[in-house]
C-alpha cells in the first residue's frame, strides 16, 4: 500500500493504484481486488476497522470487526447499515444468552465446586475431575494439532506446485471444516480406539479432536504465511538468507498473530465438543483424574450432557449442570482472552 490520505465522507474515490483512505473513523482500501489480501492483513493488525472497495462490487470485514463498506470503483463510501445491525443482533443474543447461563448457575459456583470432585452419583461435590480432564484433552489435541497443522499451511504457501495435485488437496481439508463432529467422533472410535488398540482413553480423545481442528487450523495457517508481503521474502533473500531462514526469521514472526487466531478458535471448539469424545474417551464417571494417556478422563461438556440426559435426579441438579456449563464458559473465555492478549503483544512488538 503505497500511502494514506484523508478524505471527508461521502468523498468519490478514484484509484487505479492500491491505496488507503481514512474516512473518519473508518479505514477504506481503494485499488485492484487482487491486492485487497496484504493491504487488509496490514490494516487489520492495526486494529483499525476497515471498508473495502476495489474494481467492483466489494465487501469485506477486518477480524477487529466494527464497520463494513460496499462501494464499486469511483462510487461513494456509505456503510453497510444492516450488516452493522446483524452483528448487533448476534452480539445481543450471545450477551442474553450469557446472561441467562450466567443467572441460573451463579448459585453453584465456589470454591469448593471447583476443587471437589463429583460424589452422591454425581448429584454432590463439585466438578474438579471433568475441569482437569477438559484442560487435559485441550492440551493433548494441541499438542498434536498445532505443529501438524501450522506445518501443513506453510507446505500450502511456500513450497506446493500451484497444480491440480494441491488444489485437491486444498479442497479436502475445506471440505473437512463441514463434516459434522459425531463423524469424527466416529472416526476415533473405529481408528484409534478399535485400529489402534488405544481403547477409549485420553489419548484416542485427544487425536479424535486433533483431527477435528485440523482443517481450521491448516487454513488459517496458510491464509496467515500467504498474506505476509512479498517484500519480506525479497529483502531477506537480498541479504543472502537461504529460504529456510527466510521462512524461519522472516515469515513466521510476521504470521504469527494471524495463526494465533486460529489457534484461539481451534481451543474454544475443542473444549466444547461432546460427539467425538462420547465415543472415543470420556466416561460416565471415574474416581480421579486420568493418570495416564491411556486413562478414561471426564470432560465438562460431556458432564452436563450425562446430568441433563441420564443423571440419577435431573431436575434436582439443574443448578450443577448451569454451574458447570458457566465454568466451562469462563474457562473457555479466559484461553481466549490470554491468546488475544498473547496476539496482540506480538503484533505491537511486530510494528515497533
Amino acid at each position: 500500500v503505497p500511502g494514506e490520505a484523508d478524505a471527508e465522507p461521502g468523498t468519490t474515490l478514484e484509484a487505479a493504484e492500491p491505496r488507503v483512505v481514512v474516512v473518519g473513523e473508518q479505514t477504506v482500501l481503494s485499488g485492484r481486488m487482487a491486492e485487497w489480501g496484504a493491504a487488509i492483513d496490514m490494516l487489520g493488525s492495526r486494529q483499525r476497522p476497515i471498508a473495502a472497495i476495489g474494481a467492483g462490487p466489494g465487501q469485506y470485514q477486518s477480524d477487529v470487526g466494527g464497520y463494513f463498506g460496499v462501494l464499486p470503483k469511483g462510487g461513494k463510501l456509505e456503510p453497510d447499515f444492516q450488516n452493522q445491525y446483524l452483528v448487533i443482533a448476534t452480539e445481543l443474543g450471545l450477551s442474553g444468552l450469557f446472561a441467562f447461563v450466567l443467572l441460573r448457575g451463579w448459585s453453584a459456583l465456589s470454591l469448593d465446586f471447583l476443587l471437589e470432585p463429583p460424589r452422591d452419583s454425581m448429584t454432590a461435590g463439585g466438578i474438579m475431575t471433568p475441569l482437569i480432564g477438559t484442560l487435559q484433552l485441550v492440551a493433548v489435541s494441541m499438542a498434536v494439532a498445532i505443529p501438524i497443522g501450522t506445518a501443513t499451511g506453510l507446505y500450502f504457501a511456500e513450497y506446493a506446485r500451484n497444480d491440480w495435485f494441491t488444489a485437491m488437496l486444498r479442497l479436502a481439508i475445506r471440505s473437512l471444516s463441514g463434516v459434522p463432529s459425531v463423524v469424527f467422533g466416529l472416526f476415533g472410535l473405529s481408528l484409534f480406539v478399535v485400529f489402534f488398540r488405544f481403547g477409549p482413553s485420553l489419548i484416542a480423545a485427544g487425536l479424535t479432536l486433533a483431527c477435528l481442528t485440523l482443517p481450521l487450523l491448516v487454513t488459517a495457517s496458510e491464509q496467515a504465511f500467504l498474506a505476509v508481503p512479498g517484500e519480506y521474502r525479497d529483502a531477506s533473500y537480498a541479504l543472502g538468507a537461504s529460504k529456510w531462514q527466510t521462512i524461519r526469521k522472516v515469515v513466521i514472526p510476521a504470521a504469527l498473530p494471524t495463526i494465533l487466531t486460529g489457534i484461539i478458535l481451534s481451543i474454544g471448539r475443542v473444549a466444547g465438543e461432546t460427539a467425538p469424545i462420547m465415543f472415543t474417551g470420556a466416561a460416565f464417571f471415574v474416581p480421579g483424574v486420568a493418570k495416564s494417556l491411556f486413562s478414561p478422563v471426564m470432560a465438562l461438556p460431556y458432564h452436563v450432557y450425562v446430568l441433563a440426559t441420564a443423571g440419577t435426579a435431573i431436575e434436582e441438579t439443574r443448578s450443577i449442570q448451569y454451574g458447570t456449563v458457566l465454568v466451562l464458559l469462563l474457562l473457555v473465555l479466559g484461553i481466549c482472552s490470554v491468546g488475544i492478549a498473547l496476539r496482540s503483544r506480538l503484533r505491537r512488538k511486530r510494528e515497533g
